[in-house]
């Protein structure tokens, strides 16, 4: 085992996988999509990370921070603003008050890992002790976006970059790492999110629209709206002075729940037969891309 498992204070649902290395260079915060959650959006993950040969030298330099939040709350300016809040916590210094240590899990909590990871990532002994001094440094930064997480991830760094624009030399995010999975900041397909849960229950796709349409976020998400145009324009606007702010970019080829384009920065785009907005994101057996999408 090469990360353990720590609990964030003041974060609930979000979780770190920290490295036993003496020393590490690299936060990599992951931020789920629409619905989704800081366990299952990103299932198999937490555990190939130590179990996966050809990627432990990359996953041992790195510290792992799931990134939870209740899309219902705000609108996507708001998560935006939430998030740049949990990653000012982790990056570049994580101080040892962010770290609940030798926490034992709940019951409940060991009940459901199981069900949310598929993996048992939580039953990770919690007890285990790292040999790093606190508080953690960090001297570069991954952010990975899911669906509508790829939208927030990039307002977050450009407005870290917005704020302290003082050169590439002296901003600590200038050498981040933008990597995507099938991003949200083109817009949602109309109608394709409740197309899904008509398809599974007609009577629960009622309610299921009702809450969408009164979701702040989910209208933020619509082709057309000012908020993804002005996180384009954001974006662009960078483009000329920080490399960091065009992504790596993974689709699947049967992606039908947002439109599949890409910023004129972005400098690595790859479509994935057999794969959908759901699954482009979840490494398993047979299938390792996203572990090199995220640590190579």
């Amino acid at each position: 085992m090469t990360h353990v498992l720590r609990k964030l204070a003041g974060h609930r649902g979000s979780y770190a996988l920290l490295s036993t290395a003496p020393s590490v260079a690299r936060a990599v915060v992951f931020i789920h999509g629409f619905w989704g959650d800081a366990f299952t959006t990103w299932r198999q993950f937490q555990a190939l990370i130590d179990s996966s040969p050809e990627h432990v030298d990359e996953t041992l330099d790195c510290d792992c921070y799931f990134y939870e939040f209740k899309t219902n709350k705000y609108s996507l300016g708001g998560h935006a603003d939430h998030c740049t809040k949990f990653i000012k916590n982790v990056f570049p210094l994580a101080e040892a008050s962010l770290f609940r240590q030798k926490e034992t899990p709940t019951l409940w909590r060991l009940l459901l890992s199981p069900l949310r990871l598929g993996i048992d990532g939580l039953a990770r002994d919690p007890k285990a002790d790292l040999e790093r001094q606190f508080p953690l440094r960090y001297t570069g930064l991954t952010l990975v976006g899911h669906s509508m997480g790829g939208v927030i991830a990039r307002a977050v760094l450009t407005k870290a970059l917005h704020t302290q624009l003082i050169g590439p030399s002296s901003n600590p995010y200038a050498d981040s790492r933008l990597r995507l999975f099938a991003p949200a900041h083109a817009g949602f397909r109309q109608g394709a999110a409740i197309a899904t849960a008509t398809a599974a229950n007609p009577l629960s796709a009622l309610v299921y629209a009702f809450c969408l349409y009164q979701n702040r976020a989910y209208n933020d998400l619509q082709v057309g709206s000012p908020v993804l145009g002005q996180v384009e324009t954001d974006t662009m606007a960078l483009a000329g002075r920080f490399d960091s702010v065009g992504a790596r970019v993974l689709w699947g080829l049967d992606e039908n729940v947002v439109f599949d384009s890409s910023f004129t920065c972005d400098f690595e785009l790859e479509r994935v037969p057999g794969q959908d907005h759901t699954s482009i994101c979840k490494p398993r057996s047979g299938y390792l891309l996203p572990l090199d999408h995220v640590f190579k």
